[in-house]
């Protein structure tokens, strides 16, 4: 999905909602992607991040609903924490995989070093 089907299928879900509260969404949407895509991290993983856009607003409002203004922004920082560690994560195990890899090379050269000398 591409941030514009995102942002009509999250206003269609706000639909129901006080004018205030789609711009407000709308506007940290807007800023959140901008900040994660100037970051460098790729579009899907931003949009993946949010889950559905129905699930979103639905939890979006709920929370609005039932706390103030600073429990609103928290489902924000939640769901840049929750990419964060997906990132985090993703590199650590490429990394990983990129070690084990240079061990068996290695391992693999010294093995083949030790028969070309006479070591059988």
């Amino acid at each position: 999905m591409e941030k514009n089907e995102y942002r009509l299928r999250l206003r269609r879900a706000l639909g129901n909602s006080s004018a205030e509260l789609c711009d407000e969404v709308m506007h940290a949407f807007e800023e959140y992607y901008a900040e994660e895509l100037g970051s460098g991290k790729h579009p899907q993983d931003i949009l993946d991040s949010f889950g559905s856009p129905e699930d979103l607003a639905k939890e979006l409002v709920r929370k609005r609903r039932q706390t103030s203004a600073d429990s609103f922004n928290a489902v924000w920082t939640q769901k840049q924490n929750d990419l964060n560690r997906t990132y985090t994560y993703n590199r650590s195990t490429i990394a990983v995989c990129v070690l084990l890899v240079l061990f068996c090379v290695v391992f693999w050269i010294l093995f083949l070093s030790g028969n070309m000398f006479g070591s059988r």
